[in-house]
């Protein structure tokens, strides 16, 4: 019996969000499939042959967005012609795995489908009584289970009395066998089989560290689908899963999953000695609460290699937390955050919005506290609109609250897949509840619309946004404008577009642009504009272009006299502004913006690990930069800087030669190098003064 596990499609939602592709372009979001790499390694220990499959990867850009994109997708995985084919699922992409799985059981009926992960297991018996090609339903824990079923279907067909499944009897009637007990003990679970997904060293690895939540966030489904249970494994099993994927794969970072990893103080501590102690040189990431992680564990986390940290604050009002049940000090929680940032791990923090009880003064609380996690300069601040997900308390209590109103990021599908699917989510709220909205005590519901792609873009005109801010003060009302400015330049540009309250980088750029016009902006909020402009348009223009090499900086060939002739970097631009826009950086990060008019030129390049990259560049740097055209040889370079002429082992040559090296190293400057006859003149030795020989680069 052959056994396909398949994930479920994701959108890569940055790629729209910064206006990188066009109207019918699909771009997914492909990731090591953890939770099936498990499934399949209890599969493969009872000798069964397992298959896993990443759709993401095949149907981005692979297959065509025409009226038959289910059906092709279906193709690529009945090509694998398994006699069972699970699916894992979650409310995002839901109706994708339906109409897959319809076209699937189209294709080949007697393809046994089965559905597992969160979203499955809630809506269960509504599944099942709505779409009769989806067989069975692994709920919960799927381990144990999914080897159960698996042998009970190669036994004689069926799914007998399996624990945790639900399934459609011969009458047709839903069969839902009693729950399976979660394991005691997550370490009797064998290594994921990670040798069944073609990893690379640039893949984002997870190594599950545990499972389950002990609080009760009345908007969070984790915690009661776990049943409040916490568990972890032991610091030696993740250390030896880490050991493995480094060796194997040449990794050394990995996210840690757990749903809040530092909920055991001891356990952490325990983990965090026993990884310096074994000496593995890894670096990872968690999730934690603030109320749970002090400075002193901080510091020990930080030792033993953590570099990111995952928050939830939530809700910016000490009576919002009180109400959904999270109930944080908010001032302490971000006095944690600047705790983690000064320890040089990186801080992501999510708040959402769109409670039943929001009212205008908890939403200017939470984006108030948005606004002071940009000052703060956290790397990575969300607003998600709350999505009422089945088996939540807030959803069982509030769901008479909900309401359809289509706005959310999806697959660009043509008009005929789109209205299927959203003639699903109307049709079946309870299955489909996480692309409804709650209704809320505000007057205008259209301003929550787009918040959830709208902080990522936020985030990167953080201070140009927060310069604009620094007179009203009111992000509420920022975001009121936002709204009706969006709304009103897609009725006039784009009037068929579906999502009216969504927005690109570019176009929140040009939002910003009116604002500073219209507020009469001072010359240094103009040039913050214009240092963010040019950083997008170079952010879009690299993007679709190859990783640029690391390593050494310039290679000299092994001849007699070779010469260099270095050339600026593609994506390199050098800028004058009229004020120092890196100091005034650094001053709204303070809260203190003084800013004086006093001119400089900024270098941005693209690094060598292709991150974005700015800094202050001095007369002499400038200079030698745009000169580096390919064409001119570094004595000839050499000679123009120093009005003089400049050979091999002249000082002015090396001087020019270190900074074309550093230049080099920071992916600025890209080189060729010709041979020429040994006999080249030589010019005496003449150094470059004392002024220009200062570092080329102000960080």
């Amino acid at each position: 019996m052959k056994i396909c596990l398949s994930t479920s499609p994701h959108l890569n939602h940055s790629f729209y969000y910064q206006g990188r592709s066009t109207n019918t372009r699909i771009v997914t979001l492909p990731f090591v499939p953890l939770g099936l790499l498990s499934l399949a390694a209890c599969l493969e220990e009872r000798r069964k042959d397992v298959e896993v499959i990443d759709l993401n990867r095949p149907i981005g850009g692979g297959v065509p967005n025409d009226q038959d994109y289910y059906r092709n997708v279906a193709r690529l995985i009945q090509r694998h012609e398994p006699d069972v084919l699970g699916f894992m699922t979650d409310a995002d992409s839901y109706h994708h795995v339906l109409n897959i799985s319809e076209e699937c059981k189209r294709l080949r009926p007697r393809t046994v489908i089965v559905l597992g992960g969160p979203h499955a297991s809630v809506t269960d018996y509504e599944t099942l009584k709505n779409f009769p090609f989806i067989d069975v339903i692994v709920r919960g824990e799927g381990e144990a289970t999914m080897v159960e079923l698996v042998e009970g279907l190669q036994r004689d067909g069926r799914a007998g009395s399996v624990r945790g499944v639900s399934y459609r009897s011969e009458s047709g009637a839903v069969v839902r066998n009693e729950d399976r007990p979660l394991l005691d003990d997550l370490d009797t679970l064998p290594v994921p089989a990670y040798h069944l997904y073609n990893i690379s060293p640039t893949d984002t690895v997870y190594v599950e560290a545990g499972r389950g939540c002990p609080h009760a966030c009345t908007f969070c489904f984790t915690a009661p689908y776990w049943k409040k249970k916490y568990r972890v494994k032991s610091p030696e099993r993740i250390f030896s899963e880490m050991a493995l994927l480094k060796e194997r794969y040449g990794l050394r970072h990995f996210n840690l999953v757990h749903d809040l990893f530092t909920t055991d103080r001891r356990w952490v501590q325990g983990f965090c000695n026993g990884l310096l102690e074994r000496g593995l040189d890894v670096t990872w990431a968690c999730s934690s609460r603030t109320d749970t992680v002090d400075a002193g564990l901080l510091g020990l986390m930080a030792r033993a290699g953590c570099k990111a940290i995952y928050y939830g604050l939530e809700a910016g009002s000490e009576k919002m937390q009180k109400t959904i049940k999270k109930c944080l000090d908010l001032q302490g929680g971000l006095e944690v955050i600047r705790q983690t940032m000064s320890l040089g791990i990186e801080a992501t923090v999510g708040l959402m919005v769109g409670f039943p009880w929001e009212s205008e003064d908890s939403l200017s609380k939470t984006i108030g506290l948005f606004f002071s996690l940009l000052r703060m300069d956290v790397p990575k601040v969300h607003i998600f609109r709350v999505c009422p997900f089945k088996g939540s308390l807030m959803h069982e209590d509030y769901k008479g609250l909900l309401y359809f109103d289509g706005h959310f990021l999806d697959f660009p599908l043509r008009k005929t897949l789109r209205g299927k699917g959203m003639g699903l989510m109307r049709r079946y709220p309870e299955i489909f509840s996480g692309y409804h909205r709650y209704r809320t005590r505000l007057e205008d519901e259209d301003l929550l619309k787009g918040i959830d792609e709208l902080s990522p873009i936020m985030g990167l005109f953080r201070y140009p946004l927060l310069a604009l801010l620094e007179g009203s003060g009111d992000g509420l009302e920022l975001f009121r404008r936002w709204a009706q400015w969006i709304s009103d330049h897609n009725l006039n540009y784009h009037p068929s577009k579906p999502l009216t309250h969504y927005g690109t980088a570019g176009e929140f750029l040009l939002f910003l642009k009116d604002t500073a016009a219209e507020e009469g902006g001072s010359g240094y909020i103009n040039d913050l504009l214009r240092y963010e402009e040019i950083k997008n348009n170079l952010r879009e223009a690299s993007a679709s272009a190859p990783r640029p090499p690391t390593g050494d900086s310039i290679r000299q060939r092994q001849a007699d006299h070779p010469i260099l002739f270095p050339r600026k970097n593609r994506y390199v631009r050098i800028k004058k502004f009229n004020y120092n826009v890196k100091g005034i950086i650094e001053q709204i990060k303070a809260g203190n913006v003084n800013p004086e008019e006093r001119s400089c030129h900024i270098l941005f390049f693209i690094d060598g690990l292709g991150k974005l990259n700015t800094a202050r560049v001095n007369r002499f740097g400038t200079r030698l930069i745009g000169l580096c055209n390919g064409r001119l040889p570094i004595q000839d370079i050499a000679s123009k800087l120093t009005h003089s002429r400049a050979s091999p082992g002249d000082q002015a040559y090396e001087d020019v030669m270190d900074a074309v090296r550093r230049l080099r190293e920071m992916n600025v400057i890209e080189e060729k190098t010709y041979d020429t006859p040994h006999d080249r003149r030589r010019s005496g030795r003449k150094g470059i003064n004392k002024t220009v020989r200062q570092s080329v680069i102000h960080v």
